[in-house]
């Protein structure tokens, strides 16, 4: 008989050990479809919600991720404000986090997109892949990161290839009412088409703050794109070098620069800026080759760097519009 009433005890263990992990299931499944439902609700209300004539769009928009993730799934993508002539479109977007930290949040997007900006001609984006992250917090996430491969840019009617890159990588986090951003690039290619020569692949690297540049970000999650005039920054070093270290001299080529820009309610483009540039003389062959028409200028400019050493640090002016470096008058930056 005891053995019968211990076996018992240890057979009403199980079954209540049994009942409450199946409750616990009940109850972590519906909390789940209840979440899902509620993140539903608010991405319909979001895209709803953009003001104004914007309109975005995320077809067949579903969530998934049972049991340990959740995020949203769309088919397709698209964005569209025609009082700013802005718009956008591009393939499936696949978004997750999981349950245990949702604010920490993972995203991949599927091209080609098509983008379509004031001044410029339609444009297809392309790449092999495009990854995000974020940091959820408000208004704005704690940080932002961007990186994708095999980047390609041309025109969206012919197909004509403006530029590419083997990869690139793009971070932000607001500063205070600030911006600080972080870019990278790696094998940057510009088209023959952009310029009058091809430019061997290029990397480059730039940091910098924006001023206000947060309150501008928290504007743009809001579906409203805001001008870039009106706007200064803090270079705090932009890097562009040649990429090919088989190129000879010119795998030695490029240049840095820091210092405070700014861009005028007109377009027009104000900074003092620290350049230090890296031998001056294979750096003159290469832009000549590339801007013939302004050959003399990017030659007499320098030529005298040349003569300051293999790596000169020279102050660069920009009035206006107007490049100056040292004494002479290099070129003049049209209104942007």
């Amino acid at each position: 008989m005891t053995s019968s009433r211990r076996g018992s005890r240890y057979s009403r263990r199980i079954v209540g050990l049994t009942g409450a992990v199946l409750v616990a299931v009940l109850v972590f499944t519906a909390g789940w479809y209840y979440v899902a439902g509620r993140l539903e609700r608010t991405v319909e209300a979001a895209l709803a919600d953009l003001g104004g004539d914007a309109r975005a769009a995320c077809r067949d928009a579903q969530v998934r991720g049972f049991p340990f993730r959740i995020g949203v799934f769309c088919d397709g993508v698209s964005y569209e404000n025609p009082a700013r002539a802005v718009a956008a479109e591009a393939g499936a977007l696949r978004t997750a986090a999981q349950i245990y930290q949702p604010t920490r949040v993972v995203a991949e997007l599927d091209g080609p997109a098509r983008l379509a900006l004031p001044g410029l001609p339609p444009l297809a984006v392309g790449w092999q892949s495009l990854r995000a992250s974020a940091r959820l917090a408000r208004p704005l996430p704690e940080r932002l990161s961007l990186a994708g491969s095999a980047l390609t840019v041309a025109t969206a009617g012919d197909g004509a290839r403006l530029a590419g890159a083997a990869g690139g990588e793009l971070h932000a986090r607001p500063a205070g009412a600030d911006l600080d951003l972080a870019v990278r690039l790696d094998g940057l290619a510009l088209a023959g088409g952009v310029l009058d020569a091809a430019l061997p692949p290029l990397d480059a690297t730039a940091t910098l703050r924006v001023a206000d540049g947060a309150a501008d970000a928290a504007a743009l999650a809001g579906g409203l794109p805001g001008s870039l005039r009106g706007r200064s920054a803090v270079i705090e070093a932009l890097t562009v070098r040649t990429a090919d270290a088989g190129a000879g001299d010119a795998a030695a080529t490029g240049l840095t620069l820091s210092g405070p820009v700014s861009l005028s309610p007109e377009g027009l483009l104000d900074a003092e800026l620290s350049v230090t540039v890296d031998n001056p003389q294979a750096l003159a062959a290469l832009l000549a080759r590339a801007l013939p028409a302004q050959r003399q200028a990017i030659e007499t400019a320098l030529s005298g760097i040349a003569a300051l050493g293999e790596t000169p640090r020279i102050p660069v002016r920009i009035a206006r519009g107007e490049v100056i470096v040292g004494f002479f008058t290099v070129g003049r930056i049209p209104p942007l």
